[in-house]
């Protein structure tokens, strides 16, 4: 129980401070915190392929763009709920992702290939999708303008957003401390720490890594859903980026890559280092170039003294 209260302590803490950010009625603090949750919750589903199974990827903004545009053609298309549309996008998408990793896994790509051969194919999408005017080509797709309708994902305020970005962030990591311990989540450990002593143990290597990447592509295309209709609209440069990819990737190793609330520590942690520069450095500065500065030296500080990550600082942080 003792090995918990690090844990139990976390979650109360993020949890009061989105329910004081819910009552607080300030509409850019709302949007921020949501905001800040949805990077969280992605990070934590890149967190399963990478941080459990060493499958270390840069092709996760693939789902993202499929769970988006999947939820926003549908109901534009046909009518169909989002909450439909979503396990449409998120079956693609992990169909998808299985047969890119079963392909370039088995051609023995590792590493650094493998994180271009990822991120190659989110560029195809890319381009792909710029050439596609069913799809509204470089301008991307807008949600039909709708009143309030829950069945339809549309609210009223910007609250019920919070709430739902706070559950999809739950789900994803309730979901990682479900197997964390058990057979698949012991299984990709094993796979990380060294394929060779895995396979000659029975575990079926290819399978595990697989089955990791499914589960990541799952969870992060259920996130595209929900940006889509949050942001109410979807472009293929918005959610194709490289910046999308480093940003994912970079709150999960600045929090923790393998931990796992590694990425929601990351995630408020560099938001808040962000914001505070912003306030500090004023009107008239290039912010985006301010905050790529402060990301840098966040990985450069955590490479040199934290190369765990911020969750080991609490000294009984869990890497899985």
């Amino acid at each position: 129980m003792r090995g918990r209260w690090p844990h139990i302590l976390f979650v109360a803490a993020i949890s009061a401070a989105v329910i004081a950010v819910y009552f607080s009625g300030s509409s850019r603090w709302i949007q921020l915190v949501t905001t800040v949750l949805w990077f969280a919750a992605i990070g934590a589903a890149w967190n399963i392929q990478a941080g459990f199974a060493g499958v270390l990827g840069l092709g996760n903004t693939f789902f993202l763009a499929v769970g988006a545009y999947s939820s926003i053609y549908l109901y534009n298309r046909f009518g169909l709920s989002p909450w439909l549309g979503m396990w449409v996008g998120a079956a693609i998408s992990v169909a998808i992702g299985c047969a890119v990793a079963y392909v370039c896994l088995r051609a023995g790509l590792r590493g650094i290939t493998y994180v271009f051969a990822t991120f190659a194919s989110s560029q195809i999408l890319l381009f792909w999708l710029l050439d596609q005017r069913w799809l509204g080509g470089a301008g991307g797709i807008r949600l039909e303008q709708i009143d309030h309708d829950p069945w339809a994902f549309r609210f009223g305020s910007d609250r019920a957003y919070l709430v739902i970005a706070a559950i999809l962030l739950a789900c994803t990591l309730l979901f990682m401390a479900s197997i964390r311990d058990r057979k698949w989540g012991l299984f990709m450990r094993a796979v990380r720490e060294n394929e060779k002593s895995a396979a000659m143990s029975g575990i079926s290597v290819l399978d595990i890594q697989v089955l990791a990447v499914a589960c990541s592509a799952l969870f992060t295309s259920i996130a595209g859903t929900f940006y889509a209709q949050f942001q109410m609209s979807v472009s293929p440069t918005a959610l194709l980026s490289l910046h999308m990819a480093l940003n994912t990737m970079i709150f999960t190793v600045v929090g923790g890559i393998g931990f796992v609330f590694g990425p929601v520590v990351g995630a408020f942690v560099l938001t808040a280092v962000s914001e505070i520069a912003l306030h500090l450095s004023g009107s008239g500065t290039d912010f985006a170039a301010v905050r790529l500065l402060i990301y840098g030296a966040c990985i450069i500080a955590i490479a040199l003294f934290l190369p765990s990550g911020l969750v080991s600082l609490a000294g009984r942080g869990r890497r899985q």
